[in-house]
């Protein structure tokens, strides 16, 4: 990159955006192509025969016994990655971008201040869990977290460059599992590597409910169920699908049609994420699990902790937030937060017949089941939930109660079911 802006082949963010970044135009296709053609050229030469960084890497991976310490490869990584790293932060064509981009500081009365906010520098690597699948000690860790956030440390600290003090890593894989990036608590080879492997500081970087900060004053409840606030409270990913996927035709019509258009895009968008792909609608576990998120955001259900494979797959596929990780990895913490936009998303599963025909009853004989192999967390939240079932129920029949006299046996059915809970709590 700092070679493409030196030469002035991409010496504007522009130039970066318009000819390499544009999906479906032949030239940027043929551009990127390029681009990586160049960058694996001279990760190709960084590593010819004879060199020390081929040395050093062959000396890593042919030893039957390894000797060298993993303080030792990340001063290394180090060293390589120091003097690129430095040229890039401190380009005249990186400095310009992120300057303009930054806007004033707008401090608790409103006014602008001098003062300028620095823009987050965002760094997304897509298909992460490729770094975990190389698999050599965990080079996910050597990389993103301990060499290049060092480097960008030091550079804060010896130069109070601005560009690095506000680093942000987002790694992206549609396969990811937690697991793959919190590496165990003793490195493997305990004969050879001793001493702790602390958890990706990207576990403890992520923040929440950031949309609120652009709002002024105080809203009374009706405002308050307006899609616009709907998307600020939660994940930053509402308020993206909110500003950034309206249609032309939707932007086109009066304020109350469009506000109905986007409501019903953003709930909809938001059980999706929770439902299965069309292609798992015939996967018993993906139907279990999409239920389970259903009803845990419905009913505030959390997982015991006896079970931390399972909620390891509801964060990497159903929305559920990874709160902590115990040190010694013997356990995740994972919770549903209050986010509205995905509570109506659930809402919308549970009430129409996306996920099963029957959805009332189905989920129902599910919750029982999850209950029965403990995968629900029975404590705190049991009398909680056994009354919103009740209630819901009770809902439930009092709307469907015709269609349910003529189906007698259903009532009894929700009946003996609403027995059972009621038993175990």
């Amino acid at each position: 990159m700092v070679e493409y802006m030196s030469r002035g082949i991409c010496d504007s963010a522009e130039k970066w955006r318009t000819n390499y970044l544009h999906s479906g135009e032949p030239s940027a296709e043929e551009n990127r192509r390029r681009f990586w053609h160049d960058v694996i050229t001279a990760a190709l030469y960084e590593l010819r025969p004879n060199s020390d960084n081929r040395q050093m890497m062959e000396s890593w991976l042919n030893q039957n016994e390894p000797n060298i310490t993993n303080k030792e490869i990340n001063r290394h990584l180090e060293s390589i990655l120091m003097e690129p790293i430095q040229k890039f932060f401190n380009h005249p064509v990186t400095n310009q971008c992120l300057d303009e981009s930054k806007r004033p500081f707008h401090g608790p009365s409103g006014r602008a201040s001098p003062t300028q906010q620095v823009v987050p520098f965002l760094l997304i690597v897509d298909e992460a869990a490729h770094l975990y699948q190389s698999n050599y000690m965990h080079s996910f860790m050597w990389v993103l977290d301990q060499p290049i956030m060092r480097i960008l440390s030091k550079m804060q600290t010896d130069t109070a460059n601005i560009n690095a003090s506000n680093f942000f890593v987002l790694t992206l894989g549609t396969h990811s599992q937690i697991s793959y990036f919190a590496p165990h608590y003793v490195y493997p080879s305990e004969r050879y590597f001793t001493g702790e492997q602390y958890i990706a500081s990207v576990f403890l970087s992520m923040d929440w409910d950031i949309g609120l900060r652009s709002l002024n004053g105080q809203s009374d409840f009706r405002a308050s169920s307006h899609i616009r606030h709907l998307v600020r409270w939660g994940r930053p990913l509402w308020t993206a699908v909110y500003d950034g996927r309206r249609p032309p035709q939707v932007k086109e019509l009066v304020t109350e049609q469009m506000d109905k258009s986007d409501l019903r895009r953003c709930v909809l968008y938001a059980e999706k994420k929770l439902l299965p792909a069309k292609q798992d609608m015939a996967n018993k576990d993906q139907l279990d699990l999409s239920a389970f998120a259903i009803l845990a955001i419905r009913l505030h259900l959390d997982l015991d902790f006896a079970y931390p494979s399972r909620a390891s797959k509801l964060v990497s596929s159903k929305m559920r937030w990874l709160v902590d990780v115990d040190p010694r990895r013997k356990r995740i913490v994972t919770t549903y937060g209050s986010e509205p936009l995905l509570v109506e998303g659930a809402a919308l599963a549970m009430n129409s017949r996306d996920l099963y025909s029957d959805p009332v009853v189905k989920l129902l004989e599910d919750l029982k089941e999850q209950l029965n192999q403990g995968f629900v967390n029975r404590g705190e939240n049991g009398e909680m939930t056994a009354r919103l079932l009740r209630t819901t129920l009770v809902i439930r029949i009092v709307l469907n109660f015709s269609s349910l006299s003529k189906r007698s046996s259903d009532a009894r059915s929700m009946v003996e079911r609403l027995r059972f809970y009621q038993s175990y709590f």
